[in-house]
């Protein structure tokens, strides 16, 4: 969302980056990257989750929101992290740092460097996708001779159909309440958003108190089988 975007479009974006996080494969490392419309500063306080070489001095809005999702899932900025001219820093047309990576801060390492390169600043895409293509082919040629293919059954994950469609009548109430802004649909919106993070968090508890009684069971049966 864009900075002058309402609180509500900004809280249902991080609320659905925060789903699909959590949907994600726990042991998998994940990386965010893109325009997050987002000013990350320099502030002391928030130094090992920003580094300290944003262009910006002061982070604004939209930035104290990806912190504060960064922070909440423990990953690192990566964007403001790397030292650089301002010209290498600044991701628009204008002076601004708003394309952020972000990563799992225990991989923090496995990132060498970021900064901005001119030669994206065109009209067509067409030399992102070349050389984004470059690296997907290098990374799972790499993969393919180190770790091997192997079929991996995922998880069972939490978040569900039903809260598939619950988010999209939230978004698809969101949409309503922004094109006509009126009491019915201000309060139509704010049920549904109540009813999805109700059902949400019901479906996380379900899912973890499945997995400990799992884990649970499986122990006891270890027990039984010594005795």
């Amino acid at each position: 969302p864009t900075r002058e975007a309402e609180d509500e479009e900004k809280e249902s974006f991080y609320n659905d980056l925060e789903a699909a996080c959590d949907e994600a494969p726990r042991h998998d490392v994940k990386i965010i990257l893109g325009d997050m419309n987002a000013k990350a500063g320099r502030e002391p306080v928030y130094r090992l989750t920003i580094g300290k070489e944003s262009l910006h001095e002061e982070t604004n809005d939209n930035g104290f929101r990806l912190i504060r999702f960064a922070m909440s899932k423990g990953m690192t900025i990566s964007s403001t992290w790397f030292p650089h001219k301002c010209i290498h820093k600044a991701t628009w047309r204008s002076m601004n740092q708003i394309d952020q990576v972000l990563i799992k801060t225990g991989h923090g390492s496995d990132i060498l460097d970021v900064r901005s390169y001119r030669g994206a600043n065109i009209d067509s895409d067409h030399f992102l996708k070349n050389e984004w293509g470059v690296i997907k082919r290098t990374v799972l040629h790499a993969s393919e001779e180190v770790v091997g293919c192997q079929v991996v059954n995922r998880r069972e994950a939490w978040f569900d159909d039903e809260c598939r469609v619950a988010i999209a009548e939230r978004n698809e109430a969101r949409k309503k309440m922004l094109q006509r802004p009126t009491r019915t649909s201000t309060a139509e919106f704010s049920s549904k958003r109540t009813l999805t993070k109700r059902l949400c968090r019901q479906r996380k508890t379900e899912w973890q108190n499945q997995k400990l009684q799992e884990y649970y069971n499986k122990e006891m049966r270890q027990v039984y089988q010594k005795i």
